[in-house]
C-alpha cells in the first residue's frame, strides 16, 4: 500500500510515496518477495526516508485543514468571489483581514475560494510551509 500521493510542479500528475521503513518487511508486507515496483497505477513509486518527512508536519497539518474547504469549492465554485479576493490581495494580507473584507460571505466559502486561488497559483502564502494555519497566515496575489 502506497503512504502518499504528491503532486509536485515537476510532476504535475503526481507520484506514490512508499515509507521506507528500517525492516524491508515492515514497508511490504508479508506477501511481497521484497522487491519495490517503480511504477503504481502507471504513476512512479518513490521510497522515502521517514526523516524526510520530519519537517513537513507544519505543511501536512496546514493542508489537512485547507483539503475540506477545497472539497466544497471544486462542487460550488463562485468565481466572482476569487475574483474579488485576488483584487483584495495586492498587497500581504492576513487570512483575518480577508475574512473581514469579506464578512458578507460565508466565512468558509471565503475560505475555500482562497486556497483554491493558492492551488491554482495566483495567490501564494510562503507561510503555508513554515507556521500553523492561522489568522496571522499571510496571503498575495501573484
Amino acid at each position: 500500500m502506497a503512504d502518499f500521493w504528491v503532486q509536485t510542479h515537476d510532476l504535475p500528475s503526481g507520484e506514490f510515496w512508499l515509507l521506507r521503513h528500517s525492516k524491508a518487511e515492515d514497508s511490504l508486507g508479508d506477501d511481497t518477495d521484497g522487491t519495490v515496483p517503480g511504477r503504481l497505477h502507471n504513476l512512479p513509486l518513490r521510497l522515502i526516508d521517514p526523516e524526510a518527512l520530519s519537517g513537513w508536519s507544519i505543511p501536512v497539518a496546514n493542508w489537512s485543514q485547507i483539503v475540506p474547504h477545497l472539497a466544497s469549492w471544486h462542487r460550488f465554485p463562485d468565481k466572482l468571489l476569487a475574483q474579488s479576493i485576488v483584487v483584495f490581495v495586492d498587497t500581504w494580507r492576513t487570512r483575518e483581514e480577508i475574512l473581514w473584507q469579506f464578512r458578507d460571505r460565508d466565512a468558509t466559502e471565503v475560505e475555500a475560494a482562497l486556497y483554491a486561488l493558492v492551488v491554482e497559483g495566483r495567490v501564494v502564502s510562503p507561510d503555508l510551509v513554515a507556521s500553523p494555519l492561522s489568522g496571522t497566515t499571510q496571503f498575495k496575489r501573484v
